[in-house]
């Protein structure tokens, strides 16, 4: 729990002003941190996939929704270019009804298409959620670990 307080009060300074955005480096730090802290566990996909909703976390790591009450936290392998500034997320899937970490990836459409390969998927409860997406706002939540 003393983990937990630290790395959210670690982003409390990061992020002091609601203006401030993190660089990526400060992202993948904060990202993996959060993922330590909650002793978040891989999945290798995510059955029965549809995407509801996403919210990116810099270029690298996005959190995907696919309904209202399942939430997954993405990293990528490597930089998804714009990913934090588009205002749209496509995804390039082996199976349409499945998103697969290693096989999978992100894209942004637009001129470019860069195909952003997933590297990792995280699920996540609602509290952990809140607190990943409170990140940018400057009102950083504790998120409570998930129920095992």
């Amino acid at each position: 729990m003393s983990k937990l307080i630290a790395s959210v009060l670690a982003l409390a300074l990061l992020a002091g002003c609601a203006t401030y955005h993190p660089s990526e480096e400060e992202w993948q730090t904060m990202v993996n941190d959060f993922v330590k802290s909650q002793q978040l566990e891989d999945i290798k996909r995510i059955t029965t996939f549809k995407l509801d909703s996403w919210y990116p976390l810099g270029e690298q790591n996005l959190i995907l929704r696919t309904s209202p009450s399942r939430s997954y936290l993405l990293t990528l392998r490597g930089r998804c270019p714009d990913l934090d500034f588009a205002q749209a997320l496509a995804t390039d899937q082996t199976i349409s009804s499945q998103l697969d970490a290693k096989f999978d990836a992100v894209y942004v459409p637009g001129k470019f298409h860069v195909r952003c390969p997933i590297d990792s998927i995280y699920p996540i409860s609602k509290e952990q959620y809140k607190a990943l997406t409170s990140w940018k706002s400057g009102k950083q939540e504790e998120a409570k670990p998930a129920a095992n």
